[in-house]
């Protein structure tokens, strides 16, 4: 059985600053991050 998770994180109020974005990357190191939010996308399970 294969699992996809999605997560997306969106900047509202104000642009993410550097600080913010280095703070996410130790989060995770594979996401996408910008100033405009964070998207994360795995896959595990059987191919």
């Amino acid at each position: 059985m294969n699992e996809y998770q999605y997560y997306e994180f969106l900047a509202v109020d104000r642009p993410l600053s550097a600080d913010d974005q280095q703070a996410l990357r130790v989060i995770s190191s594979r996401a996408r991050i910008a100033a405009t939010g964070f998207t994360k996308t795995t896959t595990n399970g059987a191919t």
